[in-house]
């Protein structure tokens, strides 16, 4: 039997830091030297005066004003404005209120508000008996447990 050689020996190295080119990209052409800024330009030959530009800053425009048309209307406006008469003409975009439905919250806080204190009243009634002691465990549960139920139901719970 005979040994098999050894296998020739890996080097590893550090990728190149370019990647090879394939295709040749042409130079581009050098760029215009740049012009220097001329700095504010005058419009006129009076003064400017900051009065006058806080005046221009001051109007703002409304939310119901629009840009004037700069064109007569195209096609696609006419039709788009005779679907809008023939829609309001048929009630199409009259939009109702919608009511409100009313909350179960107070009902179903005042059913666990009951159900709660009652099952603790009756558990030590029932099952402990009353005597001081019993009774004031008692009122410090139902306290304890009114107040847990009246912050969750009414400050972490959204309206349902």
């Amino acid at each position: 039997m005979s040994d098999a050689p050894d296998p020739p020996r890996k080097t590893y190295s550090l990728k190149p830091r370019e990647f090879e080119s394939t295709n040749t990209i042409p130079p581009l052409a050098p760029a215009p030297p740049p012009v220097p800024d001329p700095g504010v330009q005058r419009v006129g030959d009076e003064p400017i005066d900051v009065r006058e530009l806080v005046e221009l800053g001051k109007v703002k425009p409304t939310a119901t004003s629009r840009p004037k048309a700069t064109g007569p209307a195209s096609d696609i406006q006419a039709m788009l404005n005779e679907n809008l008469a023939v829609a309001n003409a048929a009630g199409l975009n009259r939009v109702a209120p919608v009511q409100a439905r009313p909350s179960k919250r107070k009902r179903d806080y005042l059913f666990v508000m009951a159900a709660g204190n009652g099952s603790l009243l009756a558990v030590f009634a029932v099952v402990i008996g009353f005597n001081f002691f019993s009774c004031l465990f008692l009122a410090m549960g139902m306290i304890f447990f009114s107040s847990a139920t009246t912050w969750v139901m009414w400050h972490v719970m959204d309206d349902y």
